[in-house]
């Protein structure tokens, strides 16, 4: 793609705010809500008060007839079912509407959506277009009348995608040269006689000399032509405001979010464990005690250390030599006893088992309380209706 930008007759460069790009591919966070998710981009991008931005992501979410799932899970591949393909689609295209652009380009706004999916975006981008938004976007949607009048009917009876496909892609030159040489039936596979490359400049050539050709050039011609205001950048989030919303993300994962916060207990376990700093020098509340003594890694770096060396001998220079257990025990405050390895693996075993114990008693807890808080509000609904 290349060209020139003219932005109400001036040539002129697009500046931030005064545009949004929608991916084909969805990028989205699936562990939000659709409401969330729009706030959480408003408050990275948008200058102001939070009062405003929360305006903004209403509108945003009109716009797009988002209103009915707002407070649904967006959801994804490794976490729990949550918005249709569509859904998501128009999630994408709002996050981007929530800087209020005046252009707003999207690659297939119609990518991997079913007949109702697309037909709603259809509605909805239109309804967009009505409020003074240019769009401007890309659909591979292939038309059997320019293959017709280009001399490439579809026939009776085949897919139009696979008729169109093999009159422009070179591949099915290759496999028909291949067909031919090991003499093979290849009569089925183009509809199309004539070369690949010949059948695209005979599709270009077509366009050109249309009447839908012509008139895109003077649409084009007329809008170049056409003057108005210069656009201007609302501006920006501060850094700061950015960095706020990020720290706070942030800590809200490290408690709620379930990967992250084993990253950190493993972190934690593993200061605390004898190998960055010995036991002895750690300090006495928090890091001794309880940290060093519920990290499995403690005891799986002893016992390793002292499968390894015990029943070693070093030798010190041409002096003297020294038993490993004695080193393990001046050097990393490891025990010198010949049975302390498989109290080490008895204490992994324990923690594999009890810690598996823990998790499935503090699951068992969280569910009885949101069934009790259901219990509750469904026994007050029917006190209400009675």
């Amino acid at each position: 793609m290349y060209g020139e930008v003219f932005v109400n007759g001036v040539k002129s460069s697009l500046n931030y705010g005064t545009y949004g790009f929608v991916k084909r591919k969805n990028t989205l966070i699936g562990s939000l809500t659709v409401r969330e998710y729009l706030y959480y981009s408003a408050l990275l991008q948008l200058p102001g008060f939070l009062c405003e931005k929360k305006s903004v992501v209403e509108n945003a979410i009109v716009a797009m007839s988002l209103s009915d799932c707002a407070n649904n899970l967006i959801g994804s591949h490794c976490c729990t079912k949550g918005l249709s393909d569509g859904e998501k689609r128009r999630v994408s295209i709002a996050r981007e509407l929530v800087m209020e652009p005046r252009f707003l380009f999207i690659d297939e706004p119609l990518y991997h959506l079913d007949s109702v999916s697309a037909l709603m975006m259809m509605v909805t981008l239109k309804k967009l277009a009505n409020t003074g938004c240019t769009l401007i976007f890309t659909i591979y949607q292939s038309s059997t009348e320019h293959f017709s009048n280009a001399g490439f009917p579809c026939p009776i009876m085949q897919s139009p995608s696979d008729h169109f496909l093999r009159a422009i892609n070179t591949e099915f030159d290759q496999i028909i040269s291949m067909c031919r040489n090991l003499e093979d039936d290849h009569g089925d596979l183009s509809s199309v006689n004539m070369d690949t490359g010949e059948a695209i400049r005979t599709l270009e050539k077509t366009y050109k000399s249309s009447a839908d050709a012509a008139a895109v050039e003077t649409m084009i011609s007329r809008l170049t032509e056409r003057e108005g205001p210069s656009l201007k950048s609302k501006g920006k989030a501060s850094s700061a405001t950015r960095i706020t919303a990020l720290t706070w993300r942030s800590s809200v994962l490290s408690i709620f979010g379930v990967p992250a916060q084993l990253k950190e207990v493993k972190m934690m376990m593993m200061l605390s464990a004898g190998y960055f700093r010995i036991r002895n020098a750690l300090p006495g509340l928090v890091w001794m005690y309880p940290m060093s003594y519920i990290a499995f890694h403690t005891f799986s770096i002893q016992g390793i250390l002292e499968n390894e060396y015990n029943g070693i001998v070093f030798t010190v220079g041409q002096v003297r030599t020294i038993p490993a257990y004695e080193a393990l025990q001046n050097v990393y405050d490891v025990p010198a006893n010949d049975h302390s390895k498989w109290k080490n693996l008895m204490m992994l075993s324990l923690m594999v088992l009890g810690y598996r114990v823990l998790v499935f008693l503090l699951l068992q807890i969280h569910v009885k309380k949101f069934s009790l808080n259901g219990f509750v509000c469904c026994k007050r609904k029917m006190n209400d209706k009675t």
